[in-house]
């Protein structure tokens, strides 16, 4: 025996249930979808500008050490100026890196203030450096009070 069913219509009530079921499942999703597109956009921004802190701290990291091996090499090359021929300590370079020191010191003082007054030798031996300036004493003691 066989039994064949060829026209169902439903209740317009279960009609609409059936329709609106559909209908807030479909929406439902959407919102999933949404959010989940959503979360993942604010994570890839974050990783974004986490590896960016890290290449810029990186960066910085390598300016600073390739700053300190310069600045090695220059007093290695100031030293090795320094010493003459028979190993000694010359005393016109030491001279010449401490009149650069002054006056890098005295180029930091005059942008900084608008009058200077440079150390007098009070007291010293009253040799012809006494009244000199550009005297070894006066520029260690210029550059002492600067800093």
């Amino acid at each position: 025996m066989r039994y064949e069913i060829k026209d169902i219509k439903p209740p317009e009530r279960i009609k609409t249930a059936m329709q609106l079921e559909s209908e807030s499942e479909r929406v439902k999703r959407s919102r999933i979808l949404a959010s989940e597109g959503q979360m993942r956009s604010q994570i890839n921004i974050a990783e974004g500008h986490k590896q960016t802190i890290i290449f810029d701290g990186e960066g910085g990291a390598e300016k600073i050490i390739l700053e300190a091996k310069a600045l090695v090499e220059a007093i290695k090359q100031i030293g090795d100026a320094m010493i003459d021929e028979n190993g000694r300590m010359n005393q016109n370079a030491l001279k010449i890196r401490i009149t650069d020191n002054y006056l890098e010191t005295l180029t930091k003082i005059y942008s900084e203030v608008k009058i200077v007054g440079l150390p007098s030798n009070s007291g010293g031996n009253g040799g012809s450096d006494s009244n000199n300036p550009l005297s070894a004493e006066n520029i260690a003691t210029a550059m002492v009070m600067f800093k």
